[in-house]
């Protein structure tokens, strides 16, 4: 049972990457909503996990019918608040796919169908809990769940990437469609020879520039995470690196966000209307 705490742990780093600012509407069941769900759900397992602490300690010391019935009841419980939280937080992964702009709808259904298998596996893992006959069959059942959270966790980790690629798309996009307002603005100034253009030309070339760089990060990140095993030990270790593939996308991106402002700064400065 060591793995029982450390399975849920890894969940609040993965969280601070969501950070919600708002609560949602009465009723409406969002991001929002089931990152709630998940906070809560985590409060209530790591209440139950101290409770399991104390009980497998008094049961270890005391060896008596009582306190491996205590034993055992509190290990029930905790378990259920730990598949509660895998699925609440597989829950808000789904919806945040869901709201990511950047996310193609055929990477999303991926997800969906094996965000769902996982769901369905957690869910009916919960309810044969209370069927163990005694702590030995529930400590059996929990190396069950350890088991399936090395599939879990890899799923985790590639939703999360993909989240964290969807909002970098989505900045390129953006800033693809004004480099390519700026470059017919610019080929209307050179038609009329309002200006030499040679040099902001240039400028825009190197903006583009910079979107290659992050477009060849953000594969990169892609090419990565599609490689994390099962068996890989340090996933946590392995998205770190992959993180910092998008952060370098990302850098790019505002450099290139950089340069289309002082492309047009420049272009007021000399007096030509956008």
């Amino acid at each position: 049972m060591k793995k029982a705490a450390t399975l849920i742990l890894v969940f609040a780093f993965m969280v601070s990457l969501f950070s919600p600012m708002a609560l949602s509407q009465e009723g409406e069941f969002d991001f929002e909503r089931a990152y709630q769900d998940y906070s809560y759900n985590y409060g209530v397992y790591r209440r139950a996990h101290n409770d399991y602490i104390l009980a497998r300690g008094q049961y270890l010391t005391y060896q008596t019918l009582k306190s491996k019935t205590n034993g055992q009841q509190a290990t029930l419980v905790m378990l259920q608040a730990r598949d509660e939280v895998i699925i609440t937080y597989l829950t808000a992964i789904r919806l945040k796919l869901i709201e990511t702009d950047g996310v193609s709808d055929f990477e999303k259904e991926v997800f969906f169908t094996r965000i769902d298998a996982e769901v369905e596996w957690y869910k009916s893992h919960k309810s044969s809990l209370p069927s163990a006959g005694n702590l030995e069959d529930l400590v059996e059942s929990s190396g069950d769940a350890e088991d399936r959270y090395k599939t879990t966790e890899v799923l985790v980790y590639q939703a999360l990437t993909t989240i964290l690629v969807g909002k970098e798309n989505g900045f390129r996009i953006d800033l693809s469609g004004i480099i390519e307002e700026v470059k017919a603005k610019v080929a209307e100034i050179r038609q009329n020879q309002d200006k030499n253009t040679r040099k902001v030309e240039r400028w825009v070339l190197e903006a583009e520039n910079r979107l290659t760089r992050s477009q060849e990060k953000q594969f990169s990140a892609q090419d990565e995470i599609s490689g994390l095993k099962e068996r890989e030990k340090n996933k946590y270790k392995f998205y770190n690196q992959v993180q910092l593939r998008v952060k370098e996308s990302h850098q790019y991106l505002k450099e290139a966000s950089s340069f289309l402002k002082e492309i047009v700064d420049d272009l007021k400065t000399q007096d030509v209307e956008l």
